[in-house]
């Protein structure tokens, strides 16, 4: 196995490690995706090649233990797994990079199907922006 597709990996297996159930659209986006570009039909959303190192940074931004494993890119936004009910992961979107904390959580969303709509949206509109003259 690769660096990079280890490094893929990393998501899977910390959520495994932690007995929390890992979502089966998310593996199956996952292995469809190549590494480093975007999720098909969701641009600018990808799947962070090296979510290990962004994983103490975000956590600390909310104060909580969190996992990301996308980023919308240009739009300061990071899809994260975090144990929810039953151990299945609910996904938090942050801006960890906000110095505003009531902007930092985007959106708390209950299942990683859900967070696929939202993405959608959001890629929608990043789609539509790109589209209007100045």
């Amino acid at each position: 196995m690769s660096r990079n597709e280890w490094a893929r990996q990393y998501v899977v297996r910390t959520l495994k490690s932690q007995a929390i159930c890992c979502p089966s659209r998310y593996l199956s986006m996952l292995a469809e995706t190549p590494a480093g570009g975007p999720i098909r039909g969701l641009a600018p959303w990808i799947f962070l090649p090296y979510p290990e190192y962004t994983s103490v940074y975000c956590s600390e931004a909310c104060n909580q233990p969190v996992l990301p494993f996308a980023q919308a890119l240009g739009e300061d936004l990071i899809a994260c797994f975090q144990n929810g009910p039953a151990n299945n992961p609910t996904v938090i979107v942050l801006n960890p990079w906000t110095h505003n904390k009531r902007l930092l959580r985007r959106a708390e969303l209950p299942s990683f199907d859900t967070w696929l709509s939202y993405a959608y949206h959001v890629s929608r509109g990043v789609g539509l922006r790109s589209l209007t003259p100045p």
